[in-house]
């Protein structure tokens, strides 16, 4: 009896971690990805570069703090663990877009000089940061459906405990 809790707290322990593991590469991602702005920020003299740049590290901040508070309030389970590989992927296709603003603002600062930069990075920022938001949105999907799932759940082990005590 005992060997076959220790077998499920080590199953539900082993979701668990995989719930972990999602959290935090993300974090790790977007983490790096907003050093490296704050870097750029600190040795920026442009008033633009420097408003650019502060506007991305707001916004990333932002998206990476929503997700990963989103992901903290949903379980992971064998019932519902290809949901949450469906999340990696999908944070994978997300932290793209942080790639996208990277690669922008590399080319318009110093590979194209002048206006053309300004406007090149400007661009690949926007897009960047469209990117970014239509993949959180679909990643919404996702957490709906585990919130629904994990409601069902909960409803159904009260369901199951009711009827024990009677």
């Amino acid at each position: 009896m005992i060997a076959r809790r220790s077998k499920v707290k080590s199953k539900t322990s082993s979701f668990q971690l995989r719930k972990r593991m999602v959290m935090s590469l993300f974090f790790l991602v977007s983490s790096l990805f907003l050093w490296y702005f704050s870097l750029a920020l600190a040795k920026e003299k442009s008033l633009f570069y420097n408003y650019l740049f502060f506007s991305i590290l707001t916004f990333g901040g932002g998206v990476s703090y929503h997700l990963l508070s989103e992901m903290w309030k949903l379980s992971c389970n064998e019932k519902n663990v290809h949901l949450w590989n469906k999340i990696q992927a999908r944070l994978a296709l997300s932290s793209i877009g942080y790639a996208i603003v990277a690669i922008a603002i590399v080319i318009g600062k110093f590979l194209i000089k002048g206006i053309l930069g300004y406007s090149a990075a400007l661009i690949g920022v926007f897009a960047g940061m469209l990117w970014v938001v239509f993949f959180v949105m679909k990643l919404h999907v996702f957490f709906r459906d585990l919130f629904i799932f994990n409601k069902r759940q909960r409803k159904q082990r009260i369901k199951y405990k009711k009827r024990r005590l009677i």
